[in-house]
């Protein structure tokens, strides 16, 4: 099963050693070389030596302030399932990923405790009719969508090296544009960007922050950008050797935790194959010893 947002966002903010303003959002940004203000849209205005960003995709202030301008964005539509004690059994122990549908991305199907989170992506073009990809894949599985509401969301994937500060304004997160080209994953890289977005801030010198932001998280995004490609160029062969492949899938497992890379799992990828055909062809080999006299 996996975690609900809301939860995760509420378990997020109660750690926060931080006053949170709910229905406050911030109209215009001033700053100059002592401080930022951020004007709210009640007119009042809050000052602080620094301001970090993270207001989505869609960041109108970091445009305010000149950055993220002429980005690209990818798309997902989703929506959140009832689901019946049937509908549960059949996906409730396993997160489904649709691979070839639309072109650059995926469909999905991840349970939740009482509904299933369903929704499809495209990243790297936006040419297909999502709405009808996804009511055509989730009435092939059964899964109704009658009575759940659909949801838009633009993601921005990382495509390139860009400024990522501006004076006293930092960016994280989707603001930053930190969405990974092959899954439209962010929130692992939304978290460490604030990590490293607040160390700056407590350092006082928030100068080499897009670089660190580029070194760290961009460099390897980039290198997911060719995996991404490649994946999504070629997804027969891409399934056959890579999906299909169990040393592939632990590789992922062990991207997504952090403990290996995109250049690490391009580097590995020949020796992932081959060790993967071996694999393949052990039960052929048994299987023919077995029927010899």
């Amino acid at each position: 099963m996996t975690v609900r947002r809301d939860r995760f966002d509420h378990y997020l903010v109660s750690q926060a050693r931080a006053e949170v303003r709910d229905g406050a959002p911030v109209a215009d940004i001033r700053q100059d070389d002592a401080g930022v203000e951020a004007v709210l849209a009640s007119g009042e205005a809050v000052r602080a030596r620094y301001l970090i960003l993270a207001d989505g995709a869609n960041s109108r202030l970091a445009r305010r302030v000149g950055l993220r301008r002429g980005r690209r964005v990818g798309i997902t539509l989703e929506a959140e399932v009832p689901a019946d004690e049937p509908l549960l059994a059949t996906f409730g122990d396993v997160a489904l990923f649709l691979f070839g549908l639309p072109v650059s991305g995926y469909a999905w199907v991840f349970p939740k405790s009482d509904h299933l989170s369903v929704g499809v992506g495209a990243f790297l073009r936006q040419s297909e009719n999502l709405r009808a990809l996804l009511e055509q894949e989730m009435a092939r599985l059964g899964i109704p969508l009658a009575q759940a509401r659909l949801y838009g969301h633009p993601l921005p994937v990382y495509l390139r090296h860009e400024p990522l500060h501006a004076g006293r304004v930092l960016l994280a997160g989707d603001a930053a544009g930190l969405v990974d080209p092959l899954l439209g994953e962010g929130i692992r890289h939304a978290v460490r960007s604030g990590e490293r977005a607040a160390e700056a801030v407590l350092r006082g010198d928030v100068s080499g922050y897009t670089a660190r932001i580029h070194r760290e998280i961009g460099g390897d995004l980039l290198w997911g950008l060719q995996w991404a490609r490649f994946f999504y160029a070629h997804p027969r062969v891409s399934f056959e050797w890579g999906v299909r492949n169990p040393l592939f899938l632990r590789e992922f497992l062990r991207l997504f935790a952090g403990r290996t890379t995109y250049r690490a799992m391009a580097l590995c990828a020949p020796f992932l194959v081959a060790l993967g055909a071996l694999c393949r062809r052990k039960p052929e080999a048994h299987h023919d010893r077995a029927s010899e006299p």
